[in-house]
C-alpha cells in the first residue's frame, strides 16, 4: 500500500525535523549538533504540513476502499498496523513539539515564518485520530491473538509480515535461538534502522543478520547492514517495528 508508506516517510521526515529543532532550543547550537542553526529542518516542518495532511486523508480513503482485501490478508494487516503505530508516534511528537514551541516562544517565533505551525500540527493530528478511530478499534481487536506460552515465537512471522516476506515463525526462532541463517536470504522490506532494532533486541550480530537477510541501499541495491552505521537516530518508540516487537518481549535476548 504505497500511499501508507509515503505517508509514513513524510511523517518521519517531519518528526526528525521537529526533534532537531527541539534539541536546538533545549541544548543550544553546540549541544544540539546544529552549530549553524537548523533552517533546513524548520523549512521541512513548514513545507510538509499540507502534504502530510493530504496524505493522511488519502491513506484513510485507501484503507476504506480496500478494507475487504485487508481483513483477509495478514501482510496487509501487518502493514496497516505498522502505519497506525507510526501515526500514533507522530501524534505524540506533534504534541511534544507544540509544547516546546510554547515554552520557547521567542526563539520559536524568531525561527518560524508561520507562528501557528506547531498548533496546526497538533490540531491536525487530533482530527486525524478521530478520522481513524474506527480503523484503530478494529485493528486492536485483531491484535488480541496472543502467542502461546508453549510456542513463544508463534505469530511473529505474521506480526513482521510487512518487514519479511515468506519467512516462518520457526525460521525466526531458529535465527534467534540457534543463530541459524534464514534460508534463501530474503529481502528485509523495512528501513535499515528498524533492522538494527530487530537485531539488538534479539541479540543478533551484523554478520548473523547479513547471512539471513538482504538489505537495500540508497539505490535499492543490496548493501550489508551495519549495526553502528545504520543505528536509529531516534528512540526505538519512534519506529513502527517497535510495537510489533513489544508483543514478543518474552523472546528478547536483550532488554
Amino acid at each position: 500500500m504505497e500511499i501508507l508508506r509515503n505517508t509514513q516517510n513524510t511523517s518521519q521526515s517531519v518528526a526528525s525535523a521537529m526533534a532537531a529543532v527541539c534539541s536546538f532550543w533545549e541544548l543550544g547550537p553546540k549541544g544540539s549538533g546544529y552549530p549553524y542553526g537548523c533552517r533546513a529542518q524548520v523549512e521541512t516542518i513548514q513545507e510538509l504540513y499540507p502534504t502530510l495532511s493530504m496524505q493522511y486523508d488519502q491513506a484513510c480513503d485507501h484503507i476504506g476502499e480496500h478494507w475487504n482485501e485487508i481483513v483477509v490478508n495478514d501482510v496487509l494487516q501487518a502493514e496497516l498496523n505498522r502505519f497506525l503505530a507510526d501515526m500514533e508516534t507522530f501524534r505524540k511528537m506533534a504534541n511534544d513539539f507544540e509544547m516546546h514551541f510554547c515554552e520557547h516562544d521567542w526563539k520559536a517565533f524568531d525561527m518560524f515564518d508561520d507562528a501557528w505551525i506547531a498548533r496546526k500540527y497538533f490540531v491536525m493530528m487530533l482530527e486525524k485520530a478521530e478520522q481513524y478511530a474506527a480503523v484503530l478499534k478494529i485493528m486492536e481487536s485483531f491484535k488480541k491473538r496472543k502467542p502461546s506460552a508453549a510456542r513463544p515465537f508463534r505469530g511473529i512471522a505474521r506480526e513482521l509480515a510487512a518487514y519479511l516476506t515468506g519467512v516462518t515463525d520457526k525460521q525466526i526462532e531458529d535465527l534467534v535461538l540457534n543463530h541459524k541463517p534464514v534460508p534463501g536470504q530474503p529481502w528485509w522490506n523495512g528501513d535499515r534502522d528498524e533492522a538494527v532494532i530487530f537485531a539488538k533486541v534479539f541479540g543478533l550480530t551484523a554478520a548473523q543478520m547479513n547471512k539471513s537477510f538482504k538489505f537495500r541501499g540508497r539505490q535499492y541495491e543490496h548493501r550489508p547492514l551495519s549495526l553502528s552505521g545504520d543505528a536509529p537516530s531516534l528512540s526505538n518508540e519512534n519506529y513502527g517495528i517497535w510495537s510489533c516487537l513489544l508483543r514478543f518481549k518474552h523472546c528478547w535476548m536483550q532488554g
